[in-house]
């Protein structure tokens, strides 16, 4: 951000508490049309539906992702993505699957496809 070139951005968990706020950030930075909002249960708010290109998005499937990424000509993934701890100590086996395995398909479709750029936050606890 701020100068840095990201081409296409996704952006997996557009519904959520930061996703929400990371995309219009991003696309006030670069342009409506570069910023992909990501969503998968949670629906986006109208603003985000308005402004620019969103996909439903399950970051467990991989061969879905690697399409998006590939469809969008993506550049720059911020992976935002998870089930926070409350929810995630109920489902603690899909949990597992958004979390570790989302991260990694993440991870494996960026390196397969080339892309040099990865954001991913430690922790919701990270943001305050």
């Amino acid at each position: 951000m701020y100068g840095i070139e990201m081409g296409n951005i996704l952006v997996t968990g557009a519904a959520g508490q930061i996703g929400s706020e990371l995309v219009p950030a991003l696309r006030e930075e670069y342009t409506n049309d570069t910023v992909i909002a990501g969503w998968n249960k949670t629906p986006l708010s109208e603003d985000i539906l308005e402004t620019g290109p969103n996909v439903v998005l399950d970051v467990t499937d991989f061969n879905a992702l690697e399409k998006i990424v590939r469809d969008f000509k993506v550049d720059t993934i911020f992976h935002m993505s998870s089930i926070l701890s409350a929810t995630a100590e109920t489902i603690r086996t899909t949990a597992h699957d958004v979390n570790i395995n989302g991260t990694f398909n993440i991870l494996e479709c960026a390196y397969l496809n080339g892309l040099e750029k990865v954001i991913l936050p430690s922790s919701i606890a990270a943001f305050g």
